[in-house]
């Protein structure tokens, strides 16, 4: 989603001050961990950056953070189906 500059968070309103405009905002889910619950892809004029934040302190992050981010989602979604397998079918693994 493209931010509309007009309705920026105190948040959005540094992370542009200090990395560049906000072009994507997108969610971020974590599991027993401190971070909060969003990222943003920054126009840092020569590139492009990822921005997480964590008790909304922005962070750069790279790729890696994502594809590590999209690993545990996956694990996530699996473990989920096994679950339902277990209870509709009684299939029990451990």
């Amino acid at each position: 989603m493209h931010m509309n500059t007009e309705k920026l968070s105190q948040l959005e309103v540094r992370i542009t001050e200090k990395y560049g405009t906000i072009l994507n905002k997108f969610r971020i889910l974590n599991h027993n961990w401190e971070m909060d619950g969003y990222g943003y892809v920054v126009d840092a004029g020569a590139e492009r950056k990822i921005i997480a934040t964590n008790h909304n302190r922005p962070v750069e992050v790279g790729t890696e953070f994502l594809n590590y981010k999209i690993k545990e989602y996956e694990d996530a979604i699996k473990e989920s189906k096994d679950i339902i397998e277990i209870v509709q079918n009684g299939k029990y693994k451990i």
